[in-house]
């Protein structure tokens, strides 16, 4: 499954992805819905997120940056256990362990990054870099026709 996609970021608000986004969000959330916005990284963690969730698959967001200590009156930041690289978003899509990197504005992979693509590939995990919500809409459709929905 190929999956570079870099298209050009921007606000998603009535397009075809977040309007399926939103029929979703009232379905599952009893009619209350949400603005979205694929215009920044985090709108479009929360696109997808959102959107995997309601759709009954598995998703969360990981956050690798260290941990602060005060030591001697100062803030000191300890190491992350986290692998060097690792995805924005961790997933579970039709069975398949599926790692989100999200890219806007020209903004590329780190060598940690292309690194961590090799070693999920290498054992059987897909890993994505999603630019726009229209576009991992784009990848989900086709990756659930191949895979099913895991159900």
């Amino acid at each position: 499954m190929k999956k570079d996609f870099f298209l050009t970021s921007g606000c998603v608000n009535e397009r075809k992805g977040t309007a399926r986004l939103k029929q979703l969000s009232r379905q599952k959330q009893y009619g209350r819905t949400k603005d979205y916005t694929d215009a920044d990284a985090n709108g479009l963690a929360t696109c997808i997120l959102d959107f995997l969730k309601f759709s009954d698959h598995f998703a969360e967001r990981i956050n690798n940056v260290g941990i602060p200590v005060v030591r001697h009156g100062k803030i000191e930041w300890r190491k992350s256990h986290m692998h060097r690289g690792t995805a924005d978003l961790h997933c579970i899509v039709g069975g398949r362990a599926v790692m989100a990197e999200i890219k806007i504005s020209g903004d590329t992979q780190s060598e940690h990054q292309k690194e961590y693509e090799r070693q999920v590939e290498a054992a059987g995990g897909v890993y994505i870099i999603v630019s726009t919500f229209d576009e991992f809409l784009t990848w989900y459709d086709k990756f659930i026709e191949e895979v099913g929905h895991g159900k």
